[in-house]
């Protein structure tokens, strides 16, 4: 301390911008690395599990349009909008297994692969019920058509649960790592706040010496 007080005016105020850089510094360098970590989180929360939510989504609006085709199809069997319905079910048919393929690419925990696994089952049984139908259809076996159309009922509520039960799992994995993030946040603001509070006190200090 008597060192400190023995040091001339000019001596001091260069210890002062030193310990004022090194202060700001530290702040900065707290800062960068809140910001960067928080933005590839928000990256992968985007990628990992707000995007396959927004897959899941897209998935199951096409699964509702190719059991809506079917029904269409079942009503009216005409040649002329047969081939229309059709040429649209073809459509959302490769819309839906190309969303599908996009979820099973992404990153999966053991729970979801477990998912992906009863899903294909189900997908490749509607699949070929699917298909009966439209032959059924084809065939001008209407009744019959309907009849085989509304036993699979339970395979596509099961796929309906499925999807619906994933998407909610991906929300609830996004809320945890938001929370995660805010919690990070307000740790991050304090220690800036305590880092900065002690530059004050202690340029003050030395200041007065």
């Amino acid at each position: 301390m008597n060192l400190l007080r023995n040091l001339s005016t000019r001596a001091k105020m260069f210890s002062l911008v030193v310990l004022m850089a090194i202060f700001l510094c530290s702040i900065g360098i707290t800062g960068y690395f809140h910001v960067k970590v928080s933005g590839e989180r928000m990256q992968a929360m985007y990628e990992e599990q707000l995007l396959p939510v927004k897959w899941i989504n897209d998935w199951r609006q096409d699964i509702r349009a190719i059991d809506g085709l079917i029904y269409k199809m079942i009503l009216d069997p005409a040649p002329a909008v047969f081939a229309q319905y059709k040429a649209e079910l073809d459509q959302r048919i490769a819309s839906a297994d190309q969303t599908f393929r996009y979820l099973q690419n992404s990153r999966l925990d053991e729970k979801e692969q477990e998912r992906v696994s009863k899903l294909k089952e189900l997908l490749e049984q509607y699949s070929k019920d699917q298909n009966e139908v439209v032959q059924l259809i084809k065939e001008n076996k209407t009744d019959q058509a309907y009849a085989y159309y509304r036993a699979t009922d339970k395979t596509l509520s099961w796929i309906n649960q499925e999807q619906l039960e994933w998407a909610n799992y991906k929300s609830s994995q996004a809320d945890r790592m938001q929370q995660q993030n805010w919690d990070d946040s307000k740790k991050a603001v304090l220690l800036l706040l305590i880092v900065g509070g002690a530059s004050i006190v202690l340029a003050g200090g030395l200041g007065f010496l």
